[in-house]
Parts: structure tokens; C-alpha cells; sequence
């Protein structure tokens, strides 16, 4: 995952999905080797990211200094399960990315204070309105005086203030997304068979997650067979298949 990159004062920074900037600091570990992370502080900061390692952040947006590890899924694999989740609707706002050898499905969580809120929510009427009261006024005696004021009609009036409620709601949405945390759901682990993945899915039995294995084959097959059932009920009865006994 790619943020915003700049050099400001010869330090390096790193700006994530939330706005948040990172510099980047070096030190020492017990053994002298070197060591580098990211930090909120910008006293001491690098300026240039050391040769071998790179700056990125991980799926919730944890700003990490890593040595780069390249990917052993092929692009097409990793472009086949990404097609398959977004050709559902449901799974919109889920995201994938891969890691080492996988294919890792990510669920939002907090989806549901997005899918309750709506314009209406962020009218200035529902916050205004019991003051209004108290006063002995009704709201349209408020819309009235209001639009006067602006010298304009009623009508202009609430058209204003439905678009700036449409507007705020637009920045609840955006901050809720830029803050949003992902947890894993599903997964396609490459073997060294050439073209051969194992489908699996987190369980959520017990106190601790862990992988349930579903099923073994080619990556069209299982994202086309499991993917669809992410945030359905029927992901829960996705239990283990029987391996094929031809895998050639």
C-alpha cells in the first residue's frame, strides 16, 4: 500500500491513508546491526530512505520500514480474486492483497455506521430545531427569517441546506473509510505446484481465530466457488472438500 511521499527540509516523510505523517528514524539492535522505523517525531529524522529497504504501510494503515520481499503470485492470479470481489456488490468496500504466497481477502470493519448514516442525519434541523422550539418559534418561522436575512426564497433556502447536509455526510463517509480497519476473511495460499492454490477461510470457533481449509485447485475455480459467499451467512457452513485425485 502507496502514501503520500515527500522531502520537506531534506527529511523524508511518509503520509498515510489518514493523514498521518511519518519520518523515518535509524538506530541499533543488541548485535550493531542497523535498525529503521517510522515515528510521529520528527527530531532526529533521516532524509533518505537506506538502500534495501523501502517505506509502506500495512493493510490498517501502520506506517512499516521493511526490506522488500517480492511477491511469488503471478499478476493474473491476484487479478482473477480481485475481478471476483468486486463483481459483488456486497463486498464493495472489502479489499485484496497479497502477502509471501497468498492472496489475503480483508473485511472492513465499522461498514454499519456507514450503511445507517444518510444526508438527513446531518441536517442542521434535527440539531436546531428543539432551540428553536424552546424559543416559541417553529422551524419554518426560522426558514422564513433565515432566507430573508440571505435574501433569499424559502425554496433556495433548504435547497442550500439539503447540499451542505448531503456535503457533510460526503465527510463522515470519507473520514469513517480513512480510518476503516480490515481484518482477515479469506485466503488463497499458492503451492509449489504450479497453479495450484488452498482456499481457506477464517473461523471464528473458540477465543482465537484460525484458518479452516476448504478446498484445493486453480485460482478461477476456488475464487469463483468460495469468494461469493463472504459476508453471507452461508460462509459459515464453507467447510473442507475432498482433494481432487487428478491435479494435473
Amino acid at each position: 500500500m502507496k502514501g503520500k511521499m515527500s522531502t520537506p527540509r531534506n527529511m523524508f516523510t511518509y503520509t498515510n491513508r489518514r493523514g498521518d505523517t511519518y519520518y523515518l528514524h535509524g538506530g541499533k539492535t543488541k548485535l550493531g546491526n542497523p535498525k529503521y522505523f517510522a515515528s510521529k517525531k520528527s527530531a532526529g529524522a533521516l532524509n533518505t530512505v537506506p538502500d534495501g529497504f523501502e517505506v509502506c504501510e500495512d493493510i490498517n494503515g501502520i506506517v512499516i520500514v521493511r526490506r522488500p520481499s517480492p511477491s511469488a503470485i503471478p499478476d493474473e492470479d491476484f487479478e482473477c480474486v480481485q475481478t471476483k470481489v468486486r463483481s459483488h456488490r456486497h463486498l464493495k468496500n472489502y479489499r485484496v492483497i497479497t502477502k509471501e504466497r497468498s492472496i489475503i481477502i480483508y473485511e472492513p470493519l465499522g461498514l454499519d455506521a456507514i450503511k445507517i448514516s444518510n444526508p438527513d442525519s446531518f441536517s442542521a434541523r434535527g440539531a436546531l430545531e428543539p432551540l428553536i422550539r424552546s424559543s416559541g418559534r417553529t422551524w419554518d418561522d426560522f426558514v422564513e427569517e433565515m432566507a430573508s436575512q440571505s435574501n433569499i426564497s424559502v425554496e433556495e433556502f433548504n435547497k442550500l441546506q439539503k447540499a451542505a447536509a448531503v456535503e457533510r455526510h460526503k465527510e463522515y463517509v470519507d473520514s469513517l473509510k480513512r480510518n476503516m480497519q480490515y481484518r482477515p476473511v479469506m485466503r488463497f495460499l499458492r503451492e509449489k505446484r504450479d497453479e495450484i492454490y488452498v482456499a481457506e477461510r477464517m473461523s471464528y470457533r473458540g477465543s482465537d481465530e484460525q484458518w479452516l481449509s476448504l478446498g484445493i485447485g486453480a485460482i478461477e475455480d476456488l475464487s469463483k466457488r468460495y469468494v461469493r459467499h463472504i459476508g453471507k451467512d452461508s460462509f459459515f457452513d464453507l467447510c473442507e472438500e475432498p482433494e481432487p485425485a487428478d491435479l494435473s
